[in-house]
Formats: structure tokens, C-alpha cells, sequence
């Protein structure tokens, strides 16, 4: 009888792990399952050669990225309409200091040119897709002062973008709009703002919203933060240090946020404020993921802190340490693509000591597409963990509302728009006795 090989899932034993929240649950980690081959009916050849049958995607997987990249758009929807100010939401937020490489880890993991070092906060949805687009709103859900606005606001930013060298400019603009915001943001598409007279913010709670679809893009979801400043400049404003560390913060202390820390190995740990925000709180160890950056300008001799920290022996994480290695300077000088940096990152970690050394239990977590792969799988759980409670809590306030709306007395106007109309009217014909000089009776 012809037979065939087929592909078996065949699932490593269940391993304890942690919630963003921190509590233990069980789970069986995607990385674990394992596929066997097994020979089945209808697929040898007629001389009892071997014939490989064609590959396809497996079903159960392909649902589940699905349903993963539907919470996601569920997350957006909500952060959107502005509930955020109101619930507990599930988030991640990328936080670091100045100049660690928050921009460049972003640009690994979505294929967008590096992301401006903003004055805002930005929102990024980074979604597959077939074509590689970019689309930029606005979100506006606070005031100049910092206080929460009765309604958000969200105006798309220009048209849809089909060229990833157009997005950094159109991220500056954006990001203008958003500290000036009591001008037209249809002003700073072509730079009128320029020419406008008056004094931007030097930081704001609204913040930019850029949605990345396009092939590799992983699913994910997040906030970038402003970088944690130590000092400003001459003429710089001392309170902006105090603003940036309060804005950080309002986030990163809802239980509900998973906490991205990014940390370069190029700087000494304890000389970034990020790390000393985030780690000295044991609550937020509970529910935030490390990333070393710049792995590649360590000191020789120098690594083997880093290397404690990725095996969880020092400022150990529930979620552990990831590292990453972004294109150097001759990479971005000679124009080395995301596709290739992906490689030539890849490469490092499999050539270069000490990271080629590492045991599989570390070289687990060597990689910005690991990283980004486990923190998609991270917020979609939490999501779908949240969601149940999230529309029972909304319902709930919508009977609230509408019980407070039947106590209110009935209206006594019978006919709303004949009486507004009688009032135009009557307006009309005062403003026209005052324009001919006649006294009001």
C-alpha cells in the first residue's frame, strides 16, 4: 500500500509560567511543539521511493495568528475612542533612556525607518500585510495642561504612505502638529507651521499613531515613550526632566501595562534612569521584559555582566532579557536594508562570542524577530485574559448612564423645532430694530 509522510504536532510537557500580572499559569510554549514525520496511506512512490509532499501552512497555526491579529485590532479600536483614560487597557510600552536605541529596536522589528526621538508618546500598530503601507493619525485626549479632554479626538495625518523613506518626515510634522495643537494639523503637511506665530510645547501627553501593514511585519502593538532625560541643555527646561519621568509613569503604573526596558550595553546599568524607574519597583519586575541594546560595542572583557543579566542571575525579570543588535554605523552608511540587517543580525549572534557560546535556553532569546514573536504572544493573551472583564466593566457603566438619563424630567417642549425656529425669529427681528437704530421695547 502507497504511503505518505504528514507532519504530527507532537506537544512538549506542559511548563509553569507567569502572566504579565505575575500570577503562575499553565502553558505549553509554541517554540515546544514539536513535529514529527509519520508515514501515512496514498503518498510512496510505485518503486518504494519517497515522494515529499507539498508543505502548506498548518491550519491550527494560521488561526491563531488570526486570532491574534484580530485582539490586536480590538486593542486599537478601544485605545482609540479614548476608554484608556477611564480603564485599565492592556498595553506595552517601550521605555529607555536617551540615546539607548529605542528607535533602532522599533525599526528591527517593524521595518519602518527609524522612529523619531519624540516629545510625545507614539502609538504603533505593526500588522502583516501583503503590501508595505504606513498611515499616521493624531490623537488628541488632553489638553495643553495635561488634563484629560471630555472627548478624544483622532484626525488622520495625510494620505497613506507606500514609501518607507517618506515616514521619518511625515513623523516630524506629526509630532509638531501634536505640540501645537491649537493650529490646523492640515498646517503642517506642507510646513505652513513654520510661518505660524507662536509657542510649541516641548512635551505632550497626545501622542501620533502609525499603523505599519506589510510581508514579515510581526503583529504587535505598543507605546513609545519619550526617552528618560538626566539633564537638559543650555536654555533647556529643568521641569522637563520631571514632566518626562511623570508621563513615563501615568503609563507603566497600571498593572495592565506590559513594560518594555530597553537598556545599552554601551552605558554602565546604573547610570541609566529607565532602569532605575522600572527595576526598583518589585511589582513592575513582575510584568516587564528587558532588552539589551548594542550588544556590539561591549568592551572586551565587559560581557559578562550582560551575560548574568541574560541568564536572570543578576536584576533578574519574570519575563527575562532579551538581546538585539541594530546595523552599525557603516551598515547605515552603506544603506543596508531591514531584510539584510535581520541576516546580518542573525549572523552575529551565530558567529560572534560570547553570544554563539550560549546555551539554547539563552540563544532562545538572541534576536529583535524573538523578541517582537514573544511579545505578541504576550499581549494577545493578556488581551484576550482582560477582554470578558473589560465589556462586562463597560456595560456596566452604560446601565449607570442610562439609569441617570430615565431619572432626568421629561422635556415640556412638544415640538423642539418649532421652537427654535420661533427663537431665530425673534432674534432676527431685535438684531434688525438695533441695526435701523430703534430702541428694544
Amino acid at each position: 500500500m502507497p504511503y505518505s509522510t504528514v507532519r504530527v504536532p507532537r506537544v512538549a510537557e506542559s511548563t509553569t509560567d507567569r502572566s504579565p500580572l505575575g500570577s503562575p499559569r499553565s502553558r505549553t510554549p509554541v517554540s515546544e511543539v514539536e513535529y514529527v514525520e509519520e508515514a501515512t496511506p496514498e503518498a510512496s512512490t510505485s518503486d518504494g521511493g519517497w515522494r515529499e509532499p507539498p508543505r502548506t501552512e498548518e491550519p491550527r497555526m494560521g488561526d491563531y495568528f488570526q486570532k491574534r491579529r484580530d485582539l490586536l485590532d480590538i486593542l486599537k479600536s478601544l485605545h482609540s475612542t479614548g476608554i484608556q483614560n477611564e480603564l485599565d487597557l492592556p498595553q506595552i510600552v517601550v521605555i529607555g533612556s536617551q540615546s539607548v536605541g529605542k528607535s533602532s529596536l522599533i525599526e528591527s522589528m517593524s521595518g519602518t525607518p527609524e522612529l523619531v526621538q519624540g516629545a510625545c508618546p507614539m502609538e504603533c500598530r505593526l500588522q502583516y500585510g501583503p503590501v508595505w503601507s504606513c498611515k499616521i493619525s493624531l490623537r488628541f485626549h488632553v489638553d495643553r495642561t495635561g488634563r484629560a479632554l471630555a472627548i478624544t479626538r483622532e484626525v488622520p495625518f495625510g494620505s497613506t504612505l507606500y514609501n518607507a523613506e517618506d515616514v521619518e518626515k511625515m513623523l516630524r510634522r506629526a509630532q509638531r502638529a501634536i505640540l501645537r495643537p491649537e493650529l490646523d494639523p492640515t498646517e503642517f503637511l506642507d510646513d505652513s507651521d513654520l510661518h505660524a506665530f507662536g509657542v510649541p510645547l516641548t512635551f505632550s501627553g497626545n501622542c501620533v499613531c502609525i499603523h505599519v501593514e506589510g510581508p514579515n511585519i510581526p503583529d504587535l502593538y505598543f507605546y513609545d515613550l519619550p526617552g528618560i532625560i538626566a539633564n537638559v541643555g543650555d536654555g533647556g527646561n529643568e521641569a522637563d526632566i520631571k514632566l518626562v519621568e511623570q508621563l513615563a509613569k501615568s503609563y507603566i503604573k497600571k498593572p495592565n501595562c506590559i513594560v518594555l526596558l530597553v537598556i545599552s550595553c554601551e552605558t554602565d546599568f546604573e547610570n541609566q534612569g529607565a532602569g532605575r524607574l522600572v527595576l526598583k519597583d518589585p511589582a513592575l519586575r513582575q510584568r516587564t521584559i528587558g532588552v539589551l541594546t548594542k550588544v556590539d560595542r561591549i568592551e572586551f572583557g565587559g560581557a559578562s555582566r550582560w551575560l548574568r543579566m541574560l541568564r536572570g542571575e543578576y536584576q533578574p525579570l519574570i519575563h527575562g532579557w532579551y538581546c538585539v543588535k541594530q546595523r552599525d554605523l557603516v551598515q547605515l552608511q552603506e544603506g543596508v536594508t531591514w531584510e539584510e540587517a535581520k541576516s546580518y543580525e542573525a549572523e552575529f549572534f551565530q558567529t560572534t562570542a560570547p553570544w554563539a557560546d550560549l546555551e539554547y535556553a539563552q540563544r532562545a532569546r538572541l534576536g529583535s524577530e524573538k523578541l517582537a514573536e514573544r511579545l505578541g504572544g504576550i499581549l494577545s493573551k493578556l488581551v484576550s485574559e482582560e477582554l470578558p472583564g473589560i465589556r462586562r466593566t463597560v456595560s456596566a457603566e452604560l446601565r449607570k448612564v442610562t439609569l441617570r438619563l430615565q431619572e432626568l424630567a421629561p422635556p415640556e417642549i412638544s415640538d423642539p423645532r418649532r421652537v427654535v425656529i420661533t427663537l431665530l425669529r425673534d432674534f432676527t427681528k431685535k438684531m434688525s430694530k438695533h441695526i435701523e437704530g430703534i430702541p428694544p421695547m
